[in-house]
């Protein structure tokens, strides 16, 4: 599972990805929106 998975489809905040992931909350967010900019460059457009 990734943090983005973790975060943005399971709905889990980043602190609580940030334990499963044993990172910083900070780690966390920035993978997240790393992958939510790699899909919205993917589609064309942007994502929520």
């Amino acid at each position: 599972m990734s943090a983005f998975e973790f975060v943005f489809i399971d709905g889990r905040s980043y602190e609580e990805a940030a334990a499963y992931f044993h990172c910083a909350p900070g780690t966390v967010k920035s993978r997240v929106n790393r992958a939510r900019q790699r899909i919205a460059d993917e589609c064309g457009g942007t994502i929520a």
